[in-house]
């Protein structure tokens, strides 16, 4: 997959995640678990991903602390299993939505510098 494709399904994946953050506050929380039941594995996925950029980003000069991701992604699969939808929310818009947006700014930066992660 290509940055750009790439760029393009992380941002649908950051749109759905607004979505269940939605469902979450209007407590329509079933909605919001099936909802995200079907994306965590993507989710896990780009976060695992991420992590292991970053040993190429700090020869960019970009420092992400690893244990903060992972630390993100354990977040929301405690709140999933055990269906804390204020943790499942909180975790979803406030820590992996954000790290979702910065690895997409990168990844942008990075196509449009012509480098490699």
């Amino acid at each position: 997959m290509n940055y750009g494709e790439k760029i393009e399904s992380i941002n649908a994946m950051i749109r759905e995640i607004d979505n269940i953050y939605m469902d979450i506050c209007r407590t329509d929380s079933e909605k919001a678990y099936t909802a995200l039941s079907k994306i965590l594995t993507d989710i896990a996925g780009y976060m695992t991903e991420f992590m292991e950029k970053i040993p190429v980003l700090k020869q960019y000069s970009i420092d992400i602390p690893q244990e903060v991701l992972l630390s993100q992604l354990q977040n929301l699969l405690e709140a999933f299993e055990n269906r804390d939808y204020v943790m499942m929310a909180d975790t979803l818009h406030y820590e992996i939505n954000d790290s979702l947006q910065f690895y997409v700014e990168i990844m942008e930066e990075c196509k449009k510098e012509n480098l490699q992660l």
